[in-house]
């Protein structure tokens, strides 16, 4: 029974990426895991996702805007090939609506980066986009 319900959840995600890969215009969307994928949140903690690690950087009092805020203690841990493909998904979903990019980061918003290479891209994302707290809270559910 497991083996069925995790073939069928590979099928759906194959299908999802397929349709979505087709739509991403920067290195690293056809399915290559080497590049480094980071996000940064809107208090500054710093989350840098790789192909089988995901890795939190929490923002400590003396760096952040109110000089109180403390975003808790380092973790690194291994995430599944699933895992990766969820937060690279709804991550992309944010690259995809251009509604929500903004010219500059303010406070608040999220800052996506896609290093593959020598190529970086960047993506900033209003603060409080749905595509902002979506890509939050699947980074905090992993994380943890």
């Amino acid at each position: 029974f497991n083996k069925l319900i995790i073939s069928q959840a590979i099928l759906v995600n194959a299908q999802l990426n397929i349709t979505l890969e087709a739509n991403y215009p920067y290195p690293g969307s056809r399915g290559d895991l080497s590049d480094i994928w980071g996000y940064a949140d809107g208090n500054g903690n710093i989350y840098i996702i790789t192909d089988k690690t995901l890795e939190y950087k929490p923002v400590k009092p003396s760096f952040s805007s109110s000089g109180i805020y403390d975003g808790g203690s380092y973790i690194k841990k291994e995430i599944s090939f699933f895992q990766n493909n969820r937060i690279k998904t709804i991550i992309n979903k944010a690259i995809l609506n251009k509604t929500i990019h903004i010219k500059n980061r303010i406070k608040m918003s999220g800052l996506i980066t896609i290093q593959k290479n020598e190529n970086k891209m960047i993506y900033i994302i209003k603060p409080n986009s749905k595509e902002q707290l979506h890509i939050e809270k699947i980074l905090l559910e992993i994380i943890k």
